[in-house]
């Protein structure tokens, strides 16, 4: 495994101490930290970091309120890594949450947003995912 990533990943958790429930940056901090467990899945097939991801994204978009930019964000990358991993692991209750995630998106994206587009395609991939 790459020592880049696994200092990042160490950064990232000991800013998420510095940061616990309640702090202001606590939803950034939950996301950022799933960013880099995202990344070391992708890299390096890290099936546990992409189980922790899934974890802290559901946190931050809990934690974030729905208004926030990072709500969306959160929701967009767990679904997109739920998607990955489904392709891996063929696990059929992830690409069903990741449909369930995508559509929760498509919903704070309504007619007229500018990432409405980008939404509605992403969803489509993830419906092929499963029915292919």
């Amino acid at each position: 495994m790459c020592i880049a990533h696994s200092h990042k990943t160490a950064l990232q958790r000991e800013a998420l101490v510095l940061r616990p429930e309640g702090h202001p940056k606590h939803a950034d901090t939950l996301y950022n930290l799933a960013n880099a467990l995202g990344e070391r899945y992708s890299h390096f097939g890290d099936a546990s970091a992409a189980q922790e991801a899934f974890k802290l994204y559901r946190l931050a978009v809990a934690d974030y309120p729905e208004a926030h930019p990072g709500h969306a964000n959160s929701l967009l990358n767990l679904a997109i890594l739920l998607g990955d991993h489904f392709r891996q692991s063929n696990n059929y209750a992830e690409i069903e949450e990741a449909i369930s995630t995508m559509r929760d998106l498509v919903e704070l994206r309504p007619e007229g947003h500018p990432e409405r587009a980008r939404t509605l395609t992403n969803l489509a991939a993830t419906l092929q995912d499963h029915y292919h």
